[in-house]
């Protein structure tokens, strides 16, 4: 008896690095990243301060504590980021600037 022929195997397609198609996908990947922290940066200490509220009013509630805590974690959250995003912007810029320079001069030194 023969076997019956069996389904070609579906290649999974994995952009190769330095490609338009790998750089397409990085961005997204990072702007989803982005879109999500500042969804949650803004809408989680609302969130996270109702999960503390008692569902009777008269009762001892810790939301307000809960609340003005998380506020103040998002805000030192977005001053980390923001200055985070400012020093790898810095590094990148002089770094690339030395590498360049570093990379020239070896370009017209003579080797021995």
């Amino acid at each position: 008896m023969t076997e019956p022929a069996s389904a070609p195997a579906e290649k999974t397609t994995v952009p190769e690095k330095g490609s338009r198609r790998w750089l397409v996908r990085v961005v997204e990947t990072f702007a989803g990243s982005g879109l999500g922290f500042v969804v949650w940066t803004l809408l989680g200490p609302g969130i996270i301060g109702g999960l503390y509220a008692p569902l009777s009013r008269d009762a001892f509630s810790c939301e307000g504590s809960v609340r003005s805590a998380l506020e103040r974690f998002v805000f030192m959250q977005a001053i980390c980021a923001v200055g985070g995003a400012a020093l790898v912007a810095a590094t990148l810029f002089f770094g690339r600037r030395w590498w360049a320079r570093r990379a020239q001069r070896k370009a017209v030194a003579p080797s021995a």
